[in-house]
């Protein structure tokens, strides 16, 4: 966000309204999509972005298209997602620590300073236009280039605070490993800025771009409307689940006759995705799903990170961010065996 105390409060402001209210009064629609970036920071492995786009230009279905493109000093692709924004319509974006495999696809981590986010607008072909904003950081990691756009620490916003209950462990993620002895005192107040899939764990804001997590019980917070940690920068807008979900047993099992138990929940996959006995990158590989495959889902694993389908007659598990979710968010999804 801009440098100076009162801009910086602007801006914040205008992403947060556009959170809250996203549809803003009608503008005249012109041949291409606008955006702001109020603030991007880049380390290596993950990045978090402060922005805002607005829909103006028809491609097709009342939406405008267009492309969140991340590469390094070397032109190297870090992440990339396209994504729709309704005609005529603003809304704002705010996440934390989004790995940059996050697309689906493995590209090894930036080569060289600065990390630059383009956001492009495409036609209704999906072809580029043009560039709608660039922002640039350098990663600790690297050498600087003295050329980043941006600077500093990503503060998230300050939406929801978590009261420490009790002295309790920083982990590394959810349920994982302490970091280097670290602890949240009891009687601490921190912006709360996450919640795992299973709401047992929220990851805190402690003053760096890092974000610990601790176990719910351990603090006050908001749990209810805590959002869970994002995959993408944009979200999956899905349909209410109708009817509970069948609690699946038997994990490599051939379906009798080939056919799968029904299931109110899809999932695209976006990638040649490997379908596993176990929820681990360790397990038996029991097939490889196609791209661009719908696949029937029946649950996840407890740290969220898997979740359980079905493809070609059998029943395995695959990892979530290289899918989309249709019918369900990955919360609403019932924790299987």
């Amino acid at each position: 966000m801009l440098k100076n105390r009162r801009g910086q409060w602007l801006l914040a402001g205008v992403i947060i309204a556009a959170l809250i209210v996203t549809t803003l009064p009608a503008v005249t629609p012109v041949s291409a999509a606008t955006a702001v970036v109020g603030r991007f920071y880049a380390t290596c492995s993950t990045f978090s972005v402060d922005l805002a786009v607005n829909g103006t230009g028809d491609d097709g279905g009342g939406l405008d298209k267009f492309r969140y493109q991340i590469t390094d000093g070397n032109n190297k692709k870090l992440y990339l997602e396209d994504a729709t924004r309704p005609v005529n319509n603003t809304q704002g974006r705010v996440v934390v620590g989004v790995a940059y495999d996050a697309d689906g696809v493995v590209d090894g981590p930036p080569t060289k300073n600065p990390i630059r986010l383009t956001i492009i607008d495409l036609n209704n072909a999906g072809a580029i236009v043009g560039t709608l904003f660039t922002a640039s950081y350098d990663a600790e990691c690297l050498p600087a280039s003295g050329t980043a756009t941006f600077h500093g620490n990503f503060q998230p916003p300050a939406r929801f605070h978590a009261q420490i209950n009790v002295t309790t462990p920083l982990l590394l993620t959810p349920g994982g490993a302490q970091i280097n002895n670290l602890v949240a005192e009891a009687g601490k107040d921190f912006i709360a800025v996450y919640k795992s899939a299973d709401s047992q764990y929220i990851s805190i804001f402690v003053g760096s771009s890092n974000l610990p997590w601790i176990a719910t019980g351990a603090a006050t917070v908001d749990i209810a409307n805590l959002p869970v940690q994002p995959t993408r920068i944009e979200t999956v807008t899905v349909v209410p689940i109708a009817t509970p979900f069948p609690v699946v047993i038997g994990t490599a099992t051939p379906i009798p006759g080939g056919v799968l138990p029904p299931t109110n929940v899809s999932a695209y996959v976006r990638v040649r995705l490997r379908l596993r006995q176990q929820p681990s990158t360790l397990a038996l590989i029991l097939l490889t799903i196609p791209a661009r495959t719908y696949v029937p889902v029946y649950g996840r694993d407890f740290s969220g990170v898997f979740i359980k389908v079905g493809y070609n007659g059998l029943i395995g598990w695959v990892a979530v961010s290289y899918t989309r979710l249709s019918g369900a968010t990955l919360s609403q999804l019932p924790i299987v065996q």
